[in-house]
């Protein structure tokens, strides 16, 4: 991160004092619980934004709250800070796929997470689920597992593969 220059993170970092929305339906206690958590690790990373976990979390718990936007942005923010870790792009994959319903993205981000962990099953297993159930495209599904276990060599993966060629 330190070829990143202060005033390009100034711009593209996430509002920290941004209002927390809760758009899900959750227990008060889980409210209550996320609030607490959020407003925590905001502190933190007031003090020091180059701290990956506290932003992965961020975008976990907003996303609890049903604030899929503020997820977006922390998860966005991770992959600006760290353009090779594949966790956020995989988190986004999952908050396009199913909260913010925008398809291309969700597979642009899947194929990004690949690409930089292209050693991690999983993975190829969320861009197989992606193909399978949202893009209903069984051609992709099957080509991204024989992918993964050509890349990884993962037992579970032929295992999905031979499962899905049965039921196919």
């Amino acid at each position: 991160t330190s070829a990143i220059s202060s005033e390009e993170i100034k711009k593209r970092m996430p509002n920290l004092d941004k209002e927390i929305i809760i758009k899900a339906d959750v227990s008060a206690e889980v409210k209550l619980n996320e609030i607490k958590n959020i407003k925590e690790i905001t502190l933190v990373l007031k003090e020091d934004y180059d701290r990956r976990e506290e932003w992965l979390n961020l975008g976990i718990w907003r996303k609890t709250l049903g604030d899929y936007e503020g997820a977006e942005e922390a998860w966005e923010f991770v992959a600006f800070i760290r353009p090779n870790d594949p966790v956020a792009f995989n988190n986004l994959g999952d908050l396009y796929a199913e909260y913010l319903i925008d398809f291309s993205k969700a597979e642009k981000n899947y194929l990004t997470a690949i690409e930089k962990g292209s050693d991690t099953p999983f993975y190829y297993f969320k861009l197989h689920e992606f193909y399978r159930y949202f893009l209903k495209k069984p051609d992709l599904a099957v080509e991204i597992l024989e992918k993964g276990i050509k890349a990884t060599g993962d037992a579970s993966l032929k295992t999905i593969l031979e499962d899905y060629r049965k039921e196919m």
